[in-house]
């Protein structure tokens, strides 16, 4: 939670805040950048494929830094070099910037992006305007690579951190006014110096920013505002012993964390999704069926149906649908160039789903081709079979079925006579659960369907007390 130390400055930086809000202390509009003349432009080409489209880039992105959709096109930044690209309906552009190396990015409105670097943040527009901005940090006071956030319309950046006082060290939130270079500090609980793995990443539900405290032990999920006010919510039981990877901001003010470390004890099972709301102590635990995200940038939320959007260093995106938990995932071979799997993910103006990898010289997008299935969740308590139906957009081909590891030897998926082949029955013994994978022929496309055969289940998931 946010310490009393950062509480009891809160009256100061809110003096600073209001003149700001109010036109002075910073220009208003839109942060200033200026003229570069380097800026490179690539005409688009696309390459349709399985669903997925491949854009070149004007340069291979070395080590992804971040990505985000903007109104027009996406952005992504080389956190191996001073270079941010974007991706719009009029090609493929670089832009260089006055730092060495980039890391998260933020929307700029209207299609600019705010950048976060090891010094500060700065601000990079369609037009090849930039401009940086180097923080002046206090002693003991120290930014981390990793995510930014801009709160626009209050004119307020937010960038992670630690702040080192004698022998206690505490994840510190800093909070800019944007084009200022002196933050005000939000340090959370302290925990023992020297500092571990300090806040990297953020996400904003439009009042509070949230964040993942990870240098205290258990670890808590904590938000706070411009003013100071903050929620400090606990791991669920099941994820006592997880640690806070990305997050991001759904609808309705909810905010989901991947979990890193603790592994879901359904057949299948991997890492942890969780949903929390500042309005509401009740959280929301859900499968995910795959490694957690970790990365900069490496989750985004579709508003359209309530997908959350997984990159985990995988050839693959996991998309949980937060109305049912539904899963499914979408895989993509590796290329040439690239030296793993996706990192960093987001969403274009298009809906569809913008994905980068290190060393990559394509972008890659993977469009409303989604996979599901009907129920998407089997609950049978005396172990009568049940009909899946699967289907896939824009695909006309069959499906085949495979029983996740760890499930009970009684699940059967058995296919139901018909050309393609796209419905199941499914079906396990009473008291015994099971997980059913149900994959496209061309290797793209996978949906879970978890079979429950007992009472009491949490299937979907159901809000419940930490």
């Amino acid at each position: 939670m946010i310490g009393r130390a950062a509480v009891r400055a809160v009256a100061a930086f809110a003096a600073a805040f209001a003149l700001a809000a109010c036109g002075g202390g910073r220009a208003s509009g839109p942060l200033r950048a200026v003229p570069d003349a380097s800026a490179v432009r690539h005409a688009l080409v696309s390459a349709p494929s399985n669903g997925w489209s491949s854009v070149p880039l004007v340069q291979p992105v070395a080590t992804v830094g971040g990505t985000v959709g903007i109104a027009d096109g996406v952005w992504v930044s080389d956190a191996a070099a001073g270079l941010v690209q974007v991706v719009t309906a009029r090609g493929a552009a670089a832009f260089p910037v006055a730092a060495p190396r980039v890391y998260g990015l933020a929307p700029e409105a209207p299609n600019g992006v705010v950048f976060a670097t090891d010094a500060g943040y700065g601000v990079v527009e369609d037009a090849g305007l930039s401009q940086t901005f180097s923080a002046r940090m206090s002693s003991g006071e120290a930014l981390a690579p990793g995510e930014i956030q801009y709160l626009q319309s209050e004119g307020v950046i937010f960038l992670g951190g630690s702040q080192t006082q004698g022998a206690q060290c505490a994840d510190t939130i800093f909070v800019f006014l944007a084009g200022g270079r002196s933050p005000q500090p939000y340090p959370g609980d302290p925990g023992s110096a020297p500092c571990g793995l300090p806040i990297h990443h953020l996400t904003t539900d439009g009042t509070y920013v949230w964040f993942g405290e990870t240098n205290v032990t258990p670890h808590v999920l904590a938000a706070v505002t411009p003013l100071g006010a903050n929620v400090t919510r606990a791991l669920p039981a099941a994820a006592k012993g997880a640690t806070p990877g990305e997050l991001i901001a759904g609808v309705g003010g909810d905010v989901y964390f991947s979990l890193c470390g603790a592994v879901d004890t359904r057949p299948g099972g991997n890492a942890y999704l969780l949903r929390v709301n500042a309005g509401s102590p009740l959280e929301s635990l859900y499968s995910t069926y795959a490694p957690c995200a970790n990365g900069t940038n490496s989750m985004v939320g579709d508003a359209n149906d309530g997908r959350i959007w997984i990159a985990n260093g995988t050839n693959t995106l996991t998309a949980v649908r937060a109305s049912d938990g539904a899963v499914s995932s979408y895989t993509l071979p590796s290329t040439p160039g690239a030296t793993g799997g996706f990192v960093a993910v987001t969403e274009g103006p298009d809906r569809a789903l913008w994905a980068f990898r290190d060393g990559d010289a394509d972008a890659h997008a993977y469009g409303d081709r989604l996979i599901g299935a009907d129920p998407s969740y089997v609950y049978t308590l005396h172990g009568a079979p049940v009909t899946v139906s699967v289907a896939e957009y824009q695909y006309s081909g069959g499906f085949t079925a495979t029983i996740a590891k760890g499930s009970s030897a009684t699940c059967v998926a058995a296919p139901v006579p018909g050309v393609p082949v796209t419905r199941f029955a499914v079906t396990s013994a009473p008291g015994t659960e099971c997980t059913v994978a149900f994959s496209d022929a061309n290797g793209v496309g996978t949906v879970y369907v978890p079979v429950v055969t007992h009472a009491g289940a949490n299937v979907p998931p159901q809000p419940q007390m930490p």
